[in-house]
């Protein structure tokens, strides 16, 4: 069973950059597998990593005011 996140995050009003990620064969094929496991493409597997690593270091530095913290998507148990 699969949680579903919210995955809106400034895509409706365009606030999004690309960028290109280069990665090993043997990391890309990881990826690919845990992303289909929660039912998402690898895209949005990279970027939860993302928000998750920025949540993780405001937290640990105690940054309440970090942006990046306040989107941390919160799971279902």
């Amino acid at each position: 069973m699969t949680t579903q996140h919210p995955r809106v995050w400034g895509v409706l009003k365009g606030e999004m950059r690309a960028t290109t990620i280069r990665f090993p064969n043997d990391l890309w094929d990881q990826l690919e597998r845990e992303a289909a496991k929660e039912g998402i493409s690898v895209a949005q597997y990279v970027r939860d990593a993302a928000l998750y690593r920025v949540a993780y270091s405001a937290g640990a530095r105690d940054d309440s005011a970090q942006e990046g913290a306040s989107r941390f998507p919160k799971r279902k148990s």
